[in-house]
């Protein structure tokens, strides 16, 4: 499965500036600050990360990186920068290039990383067992929580912080959501059955994946939703998964919460599917497997953001755009992997 960008921050805060890009208007286009920020040559020894406009076109190099994540405001690219023998750095550069802050240099891995929405603090996982937040200005860092992290998102308004945490890397181990303020402070449990992980926080609601588990397989993952509060649970999906399969992870929100983004994994898996919240229809978003990974959804639910070709082939990777209805793909970068919007 896919490196687990889950909680890269659901994109109903983009500017309505995106939104006439995508829709094609080109006085938008020609004073829109959206900004696309994406790697190259991640199959060499030198990946390098890029920001161009929305459309893909104006693009300069920043600096080396294996992945890049745009600030909301499109300000700003928290970069993780590749392995050497000192290990690798989590830093930040101006989307418009200049010199890099390092805000973690570790041994150990880094990420996912996720932005508050006024792009001040970063959220992110140190070796998959601690999440902490950084002031991305003064590069203050505050362990949130401890533990196996699995998804992490803020709420819309930056307040708060939802995660999914167990306490053993244990397949079998109980993992549940938790919210807390943005400090970590306050933090408790909304789920409690120790089957719940990957929470994205909406509009009014958080989506997470509930898991099933199999006996000598992968777990089953469907679709649920909840208030921040944990009341209200709704089971949003039915799936039938396949062998070797797990199903479906939530991505991004529409900024209505009538539209889902979602990501169905497994083995050597990881696709875009689609989900309306009202009928919990879910397909995918090309109509077939074919390593098209979706990363974010448009603020009015109609476009996504995607990584076309299969994540162990990025000599062949490429960076569209697709009707949240499927149709044809628009292609804003060739040989582009790790995409993200901001702005």
């Amino acid at each position: 499965m896919r490196g687990m960008r889950h909680g890269r921050g659901a994109a109903w805060w983009l500017s309505a500036a995106l939104l006439a890009l995508l829709a094609g208007s080109g006085a938008a286009s020609a004073a829109s600050p959206v900004k696309l920020a994406y790697v190259t040559g991640l199959a060499g020894t030198h990946p390098q990360v890029h920001v161009a406009n929305g459309d893909g076109s104006g693009a300069i190099g920043i600096g080396a990186g294996v992945d890049a994540l745009i600030s909301p405001d499109g300000g700003n690219v928290a970069i993780v920068t590749p392995y050497t023998r000192r290990g690798t750095s989590l830093v930040v550069r101006p989307a418009s290039g200049g010199a890099a802050r390092t805000l973690v240099r570790t041994g150990d891995s880094i990420g996912p990383l996720v932005w508050s929405p006024d792009g001040t603090r970063l959220a992110v996982v140190l070796n998959t067992t601690r999440l902490v937040a950084i002031d991305v200005a003064t590069g203050a860092r505050q362990t949130l929580a401890r533990g196996q992290i699995q998804g992490t998102s803020f709420s819309p308004d930056g307040r708060g912080i939802a995660y999914a945490r167990s306490r053993s890397p244990r397949l079998s181990a109980p993992v549940n959501v938790f919210v807390a303020a943005a400090d970590g402070t306050g933090a408790h449990a909304i789920t409690h059955d120790g089957r719940s992980l990957y929470p994205q926080w909406g509009p009014s609601r958080i989506a997470y994946t509930h898991q099933r588990l199999r006996r000598a397989d992968a777990p089953v993952y469907q679709l649920r939703t909840m208030r921040p509060d944990g009341s209200g649970v709704r089971r949003l999906t039915h799936l039938r998964i396949p062998r070797l399969l797990s199903g479906l992870t939530p991505t991004a929100w529409s900024a209505d919460g009538s539209r889902l983004l979602a990501e169905y994994g497994g083995q050597d898996t990881s696709e875009a599917w689609t989900v309306d919240v009202a009928s919990g229809r879910a397909r995918d978003l090309t109509g077939r497997f074919d390593g098209v990974i979706g990363v974010n959804l448009s603020a009015d639910g109609r476009t996504v953001l995607v990584q076309r070709g299969y994540f162990d082939d990025p000599r062949h990777q490429s960076v569209a755009t697709i009707p949240f209805g499927g149709g044809r793909a628009t292609v804003l970068v060739r040989h582009g992997s790790e995409p993200s919007w901001g702005g």
